[in-house]
């Protein structure tokens, strides 16, 4: 299955799809993706994320299902003293539970500069 592939199973083209072939294992990649600056709080970037694909969630289901795949909320956070935000983020119950709901794996990387 290819990066497109995803995409036309989930039924929405995402900001990414990739695919990489190093044998014996193929990789592909269906992304949509939220940047932020120093000034966003990261909760509401996670948010916004969720709220782009939380319709998708039966879809995601299936299409990871179907292939072997696994759907990852992946947050990679840089912070340093100058943040107007800081580090750190908050996951809210509803985000949990769609999470929970399509089987996700949270995948979080911080580095405080």
């Amino acid at each position: 299955m290819t990066g497109e592939d995803l995409a036309a199973a989930i039924g929405n083209e995402g900001d990414h799809t990739s695919t990489r072939s190093d044998a014996p294992i193929t990789e592909a990649k269906w992304a949509v993706r939220e940047v932020g600056s120093e000034a966003d709080d990261l909760s509401s970037l996670v948010e916004q994320v969720i709220s782009r694909v939380r319709d998708l969630g039966p879809r995601l289901v299936q299409a990871c299902h179907a292939s072997d795949a696994t759907v990852m909320l992946r947050i990679i956070q840089y912070a340093s003293a100058d943040d107007a935000v800081g580090a750190g983020f908050a996951l809210e119950a509803r985000v949990i539970s769609f999470l929970a709901s399509v089987n996700a794996v949270l995948d979080v990387d911080q580095y405080v500069m």
